[in-house]
């Protein structure tokens, strides 16, 4: 009989089992009998999964999948849900409810290629928390500078979840997400967590460029917060973004101020010959087309070449291209060479000092100076270690120098390094992982300002910015009580009630300006120093002079030294 048939299949095969049981749904073997075969009279019960283990996929891939209360394998998308718990019970801790089709709340797995999973506030109820998304660029290629940005971003969750909670007594989840330096990978993590997983608020990306294309494509039209902690580029400023795109850091136009000045007028000697180098992105070009035109008109000679995105390039490819950068500049034979990029910035000096020691030192030319922007200055000190010679090594530090904004307040970044140390391993978080904590409590804070039975979003997380930023309010600084973290306590309670405070974080004063939502701040020249007399190799950043900018809307301003300026 063809019963029997099927029995056989069923008891032999598993997978022939599974794939029959796709195509029946819930449908007894009894129901399928009694319309094919009249005058049967065998009935065999049919249930195509007893729990989860049933339903994995048989080759391992596919979609996630748990057994219903029908004994039916069903896809975590098909699930509508009102719980994270929900979720978790059928598919584990790394689903929460989140967005699905014609706004039903769906399981969604928050794992995907470019996120990991959900990092639970320990011990605490997976339904009384709010959801935080970072975007970062954690890769290789970029992990020495960056990987402290993310590392803060923990830090400042576990501060905050240790000490207190937002109203309605809910924490903070966390969801990091990995952009390896690219927009598009970008795109694709902001889309995950904005439109599947629902998180209300992002701190990233971190390159401008990124910043741009996300906002556009993806969080603005999601009405998702997003505080990019290091993205300086001016169009930054101007995007049409409902009020949802904010930083703790000043736009690149006080940054290519300060840059030309310093190149044209403290520069000593004064330059003659510049070549600026561009990283062909958002924040290259566009210091090297407002910068490079003022340096441009104060000297003889002036060359400007755009280098692509390491990220986008082949190991192949990379060597080739910057080897061609590297050979123009060296033809161009400057005194100063400054570079508009990140720590790709490092491979260029290598490379330049590479060719200029090939070449016999009778017939060497000066080794020119070598400015990078603030994307670059975390660089510096390893450009100089890697540097073997010794005289090389002593010349480098009259050589090397580089502008930022200002982003660290000493008293307060000396107390956050500690928690850090502590956290990761006694290594010192280098100075701009201050924005990412900064961007991070800042918006966690922002959601203090909602009441606890209200959901939180994006918008109301905006809103709630003009409350930490009340200079009639309580001053609130991030470096009191670095034990206890009172700090953080007092401002939820202060905004739980109504109240304003006036931040005071480790990157210095969050004076935003809620039109724009970004800062404005003065601006360093640093250099290197070596730690110690003895070990020219070990070398540490400095500052050296301040920008100081002239009264708002002022762009410009005076370069000073730090004797005059304190610092």
């Amino acid at each position: 009989m063809l019963v029997s048939r099927f029995a056989a299949v069923f008891e032999g095969d598993r997978g022939a089992r599974r794939r029959i049981a796709r195509g029946l749904g819930t449908l007894a073997i009894a129901g399928f009998a009694a319309g094919y075969l009249s005058g049967c009279s065998l009935i065999v019960e049919f249930t195509e999964c007893r729990n989860n283990d049933d339903c994995a996929s048989i080759d391992g891939e596919g979609p996630v999948r748990a057994c219903s209360s029908d004994s039916v394998c069903v896809e975590a998308a098909q699930i509508e849900c009102t719980s994270n718990t929900q979720c978790g019970e059928l598919f584990g801790s790394s689903f929460v409810c989140g967005l699905g089709d014609e706004g039903a709340a769906r399981c969604v797995n928050t794992t995907s290629a470019e996120c990991e999973p959900i990092v639970w506030p320990d011990d605490w109820d997976h339904d009384k928390v709010v959801l935080l998304g970072s975007i970062m660029p954690v890769s290789e290629l970029f992990a020495d500078i960056v990987q402290p940005l993310e590392n803060a971003v923990e830090l400042a969750i576990q501060d905050f979840n240790k000490t207190t909670e937002l109203p309605g007594g809910r924490k903070i989840a966390w969801i990091a997400c990995n952009s390896s330096g690219v927009a598009e990978q970008a795109i694709t993590a902001a889309d995950h967590l904005s439109n599947s997983v629902g998180v209300p608020a992002i701190v990233g990306p971190i390159f401008s460029e990124s910043v741009i294309e996300v906002a556009s494509e993806v969080t603005v039209p999601a009405g998702v917060f997003t505080i990019t902690p290091a993205a300086s580029s001016p169009s930054i400023s101007t995007l049409s973004d409902d009020g949802l795109v904010w930083r703790p850091i000043s736009s690149d136009v006080y940054q290519a101020s300060a840059l030309a000045d310093w190149v044209l007028t403290v520069q000593d000697p004064a330059p003659d010959s510049v070549v600026f180098l561009g990283k062909n992105d958002a924040y290259g070009q566009g210091l090297l087309i407002d910068a490079g035109s003022k340096i441009e008109g104060g000297v003889t000679s002036y060359a400007s070449i755009t280098y692509s995105n390491p990220a986008t390039l082949t190991e192949e490819q990379l060597v080739a291209e910057y080897g061609a950068v590297i050979g123009q500049a060296f033809a161009a034979n400057p005194d100063t060479i400054v570079i508009a990029g990140t720590n790709e910035a490092r491979d260029l000096i290598l490379g330049y000092l590479l060719v200029w020691g090939d070449i016999p030192e009778a017939q060497r030319p000066e080794l020119p100076t070598f400015i990078v922007t603030h994307g670059a200055v975390p660089i510096l000190e390893s450009t100089l270690e890697l540097v073997e010679e010794q005289p090389l090594q002593q010349l480098l530090y009259t050589k090397l120098f580089g502008i930022a904004p200002i982003i660290h307040d000493p008293s307060n970044f000396d107390v956050y390094n500690s928690r850090y140390k502590v956290l990761f391993g006694n290594k010192d978080a280098i100075t701009s992982s201050s924005l990412s904590y900064d961007s991070a409590l800042v918006s966690i804070l922002a959601m203090a300002t909602v009441d606890g039975q209200e959901r939180v979003t994006g918008a109301a997380i905006a809103d709630g910015i003009a409350r930490l930023v009340d200079k009639g309010g309580t001053e609130i600084s991030f470096g009191d009580d670095p034990v206890g973290l009172s700090f953080i306590r007092d401002a939820r309670n202060i905004l739980e009630q109504g109240g304003g405070v006036d931040l005071k974080g480790v990157s210095g004063e969050l004076d935003f300006d809620l039109d724009v939502g970004e800062v404005r701040v003065n601006l360093i020249n640093w250099s290197l120093v070596p730690k110690t007399v003895d070990n020219p190799s070990d070398a540490l950043l400095a500052p050296a002079n301040v920008y100081v900018l002239g009264d708002p809307p002022a762009t410009s301003g005076q370069w000073i030294s730090c004797e005059m300026a304190g610092c």
